[in-house]
């Protein structure tokens, strides 16, 4: 079980972590609880992206809305009205997930991580500061690549390459620590 959240756009990584999920889902269940809106766009966004990789989501009364990939399930949640809410709902996974390319700083990373979530981060953005190898599973990142999401940024500076294969990978040495008991 896994959890992430942050607004949805390309430089969260968070399609690349949904991407990652698919494919670990071939073999494996996984759930990932997600708080992934975006308050700055107005149409329908994430779910345009989301209903290209999966059939219609699954909208329950509460406005949750859950999609579904062989073994893999991801649930969208609605914006909570509380911390306590958002904490509580985040703290129900094995880990929390921040596969960041570019951050200013990672708020819901840092939260979650007070909550001694156990984490899995890329290594590459601010919060870098303060997660290292030896609080958080890393992710591997790749070289520089011009920043392109077709939304906010139009080749106007750069980020870190996120892969959904090096999410995969820290996903696999997650499982084994949870399996181990080691988490």
């Amino acid at each position: 079980i896994l959890s992430t959240a942050g607004k949805y756009e390309s430089r969260k990584g968070h399609l690349e972590l949904i991407k990652a999920c698919m494919k670990y889902g071939e073999k494996d269940p996984v759930l990932l609880i997600t708080f992934i809106h975006n308050p700055f766009i107005t149409y329908n966004f994430p779910y345009g992206d989301l209903n290209n990789l999966f059939l219609e989501p699954v909208y329950t009364n509460s406005g949750i809305k859950v999609f579904r990939h062989k073994k893999f399930q991801l649930v969208l949640m609605p914006p909570t009205n509380t911390r306590t809410e958002l904490h509580g709902a985040l703290s129900k996974a094995h880990y929390f997930v921040a596969p960041s390319k570019a951050e200013g700083w990672n708020l819901p990373l840092f939260e979650m991580m007070s909550y001694s979530m156990p984490s899995i981060a890329t290594l590459c953005t601010a919060h870098s500061e303060f997660c290292t190898k030896d609080n958080v599973i890393p992710i591997t990142t790749s070289n520089m690549e011009i920043a392109r999401d077709g939304k906010f940024f139009d080749g106007i500076g750069n980020w870190y390459s996120v892969t959904p294969e090096a999410i995969l990978d820290a996903l696999y040495i997650g499982k084994a620590k949870v399996l181990d008991n080691s988490i």
